[in-house]
């Protein structure tokens, strides 16, 4: 107690001779406080966890900037692509047929025998369409294109010629049909009635059907491949906005 009286008085004394000792002593008690309190405490949540830290997806690699860009365009494969078959959230599938097994003798041992695919899925399996193909190759798109307008014009010039022609033809007629005897209104109705003009009618209307298919084709073509471009230019710029 008599020491404790006169510590006043020695921590004056020694911070006298020496400056920097009560500061010493102060960090060295916070220190020896601060272990004791470190070995005391608790074990925190973040170190129990050990494992992978939750995500929205399972893949944290889908979150990058750079893989999320590379997955737009390309969505992932279904369960039916790695070859797995859907299971509802029930387990009750309806849907997939149970797999028939041989049981009994002959060597069958219970084998189990190839499932029929339904109708439904065997739809889809089929090759995909012409303007599908041709989706994958713009290049190929554009020579389809370029061959259906050079069709559309020759078989509407023909078609323009048919129609021309059947002036030229009817006049050849009525001036036949007058020279056998009779008015130029009996003749050109005669015209009109023969066989060789009906014949070219049917040929002209032939031939302006083909020139409507023709650029129908062609329209088509043009508005699918002006569709690719617009999916293409709007894709690009929400790329660019990510």
């Amino acid at each position: 107690n008599n020491n404790m009286q006169h510590y006043p008085r020695v921590a004056w004394r020694m911070g006298r001779r020496w400056p920097l000792a009560p500061s010493l002593l102060l960090f060295a008690g916070a220190a020896a406080a601060a272990a004791g309190i470190k070995e005391a405490s608790p074990p925190r949540l973040f170190q129990t966890f050990r494992g992978p830290l939750p995500t929205l997806r399972g893949d944290a690699a889908l979150f990058q900037p750079r893989n999320r860009l590379a997955c737009w365009s390309t969505p992932p494969p279904g369960p039916r692509a790695r070859g797995q078959s859907f299971q509802p959230p029930g387990g009750n599938n309806n849907m997939q047929q149970p797999t028939p097994q041989n049981s009994g003798g002959g060597g069958g041992g219970g084998r189990q025998q190839p499932q029929q695919q339904p109708q439904h899925q065997q739809g889809r399996q089929q090759a995909p369409s012409t303007l599908g193909k041709l989706a994958s190759n713009p290049e190929t798109l554009y020579e389809t294109l370029t061959e259906a307008g050079n069709d559309w014009a020759d078989k509407s010039a023909a078609a323009d010629l048919m129609d021309e022609t059947k002036k030229s033809l009817l006049a050849q007629l009525t001036v036949e049909f007058m020279r056998n005897g009779g008015t130029k209104s009996a003749a050109e109705a005669k015209a009109l009635a023969a066989p060789e003009y009906e014949a070219h009618i049917k040929k002209m209307v032939e031939a302006r059907r083909e020139a409507n298919k023709a650029r129908v084709k062609y329209d088509s073509i043009k508005v699918y491949l002006n569709m690719l471009r617009t999916y293409e230019a709007s894709r690009r710029a929400e790329m660019q906005m990510l």
